[in-house]
């Protein structure tokens, strides 16, 4: 890897560092099944997790370089590489957490590796804040803690994970002004609903309780999803057949599926 870089930065040589970018981290897996997975110490992981990270930091510098002497954006074959390796970081580090330690640090895998991109994305947001990388990062780093949430919390509240990266998509979306993202912002709040419709059964009515301030949560985020995505779209206001009437009712739904039993009980 340290070598790859090299050459890209004094030579201009892309493909090293592009093959390099994807086979360390498949190497540092092999490494992980060949090795430790019959006797798991703590100085192994740390030697596993060290590995990715100083990885993932090498294949980092080409961009760190670039970006501090050019004041353009960074080109794009430098985007897909830093999209590749953060890609492949996380998903060795997934793997080495479920082969070296027991699944609750699960949660704390996706934190860690979430506030460790946030700080790269910060990082980008100060030194190239035009650039795409930022949003890259941004949507990632969102990602994680949502599953980071999602893995801690376990299934009764994955629906607000996924409604929280809902709105990071948005956010997303109205920086770039690309409908993909607002389309994968609906996306990911329609598999947030389904779940939510899934496992309304088992919540308990009391609005007072965690699970009841998660669905009031849960609520708020989809009409500021709607609502966003309303703006951005920039419907008519005089057109009562609009997609936004039509958002509205279909935002409404979780609203009725809460409120039928409370009131029924009353």
């Amino acid at each position: 890897a340290i070598a790859a870089v090299t050459l890209h930065l004094r030579r201009g040589w892309i493909v090293p560092v592009s093959c390099s970018v994807v086979l360390t981290p498949l190497l540092n897996i092999l490494l992980i099944n060949t090795e430790w997975h019959q006797q798991v110490l703590p100085n192994h992981a740390l030697t596993i997790y060290g590995l990715i990270l100083v990885t993932f930091g090498v294949h980092l510098v080409g961009v760190v370089i670039e970006a501090t002497k050019n004041s353009g954006p960074v080109p794009a074959g430098q985007r897909r590489l830093q999209s590749t390796n953060s890609s492949f970081a996380i998903i060795a580090g997934v793997i080495a957490t479920g082969v070296l330690i027991d699944g609750p640090t699960m949660a704390q895998f996706f934190l860690v590796a979430g506030l460790i991109l946030l700080a790269v994305t910060l990082w980008a947001q100060r030194t190239i804040p035009t650039d795409r990388l930022v949003g890259m990062w941004g949507v990632k780093a969102a990602s994680l803690f949502a599953i980071a949430a999602i893995a801690q919390f376990d299934a009764r509240t994955r629906w607000v994970a996924l409604a929280v990266e809902a709105l990071v998509l948005l956010a997303a979306a109205h920086r770039s002004n690309r409908n993909s993202m607002r389309g994968a912002a609906v996306g990911v709040w329609l598999v947030s609903f389904l779940f939510f419709a899934n496992e309304i059964g088992g919540l308990h009515r009391d609005i007072v309780s965690a699970e009841g301030l998660a669905t009031g949560f849960y609520l708020f985020a989809t009409l500021t999803l709607f609502e966003g995505l309303y703006r951005q779209w920039k419907i008519t206001t005089d057109s009562h057949a609009s997609l936004g009437g039509l958002l509205g009712v279909v935002a409404a739904m979780p609203l009725a599926m809460f409120c039928r039993e409370v009131f029924t009980a009353s």
